[in-house]
């Protein structure tokens, strides 16, 4: 009898042992289920990417169009953006507006649907050869000499290092040059001597303006004038002498 109850007494002592064993067991082994089913999705990651040699080539193409300015892209930059093989068939514009000759630019590409709507926008960054016209001159020009309608041309010149130039030939005309000049190189504003808009002894129109005021009136210019720089004027009908600010060619101001 006392044998029987130490064999129950060893089975009581060790049964909670052996099931919370397997208890744990079964909690272990639902948890890994569990974590396994609830383990995070990944994200999708947008990686960069240069576009296609195809792209580059149809963005050429199209730039060729726009007679403004030539431009060209010598490189395609790393970009987010992406631009699908299946839409070099489709309509788009490249806006050229802002596009600067120095270092890198982006290019806004708009696609278009057959109603002319705009369909998707893609930008793109990309490094860029720029040209614009300039006016040139056509022969060598030494310093001191005045410049005749036949000393200049229109011609297509990289943009990347030229600054101050001068849009318009009639700015050009009638100036003096300031230093020697090859044929070919590009008219600027330090290139020729500053524009007199105003020389000695010239009718000009006076502009009398100030708060409720706006007159004008005929006078003669007492001394030559630049742009902005303030200079002695007779009025003809008053015959008294008067300080007035050039403003454009025979055109000065007085402001009250």
């Amino acid at each position: 009898m006392k044998g029987f109850l130490k064999i129950v007494l060893l089975i009581a002592a060790i049964f909670p042992i052996w099931l919370t064993l397997a208890a744990f067991g079964e909690t272990s082994s639902t948890l890994e289920t569990s974590v396994s089913v609830a383990a995070p999705r990944t994200k999708s990651v947008t990686t960069s990417h240069i576009p296609s040699d195809a792209w580059k080539e149809k963005l050429n193409n199209q730039l060729l169009k726009y007679t403004t300015r030539k431009i060209q892209i010598t490189e395609m930059l790393m970009t987010s953006e992406y631009l699908e093989e299946s839409w070099l068939g489709e309509k788009f514009e490249v806006e050229t507006a802002d596009i600067r000759p120095q270092g890198s630019n982006v290019l806004t590409l708009k696609f278009m649907d057959d109603q002319g709507r705009l369909n998707r926008l893609v930008r793109l960054p990309a490094m860029l050869y720029v040209e614009d016209k300039y006016w040139v001159a056509t022969r060598e020009i030494q310093r001191g000499t005045k410049i005749e309608s036949t000393d200049l041309r229109l011609e297509w010149k990289e943009s990347t290092n030229l600054s101050r130039t001068i849009p318009n030939s009639a700015d050009i005309v009638g100036r003096i040059a300031r230093m020697n000049m090859s044929a070919g190189d590009v008219f600027t504003e330090s290139s020729l001597e500053r524009q007199h808009l105003i020389s000695k002894g010239d009718r000009i129109k006076i502009a009398v303006v100030g708060v409720g005021v706006s007159l004008t009136a005929i006078g003669m210019a007492q001394e030559n004038g630049l742009k902005g720089q303030t200079i002695k004027v007779l009025n003809i009908d008053s015959k008294k002498e008067i300080l007035a600010t050039v403003t454009k060619a025979k055109e000065v101001e007085v402001r009250l």
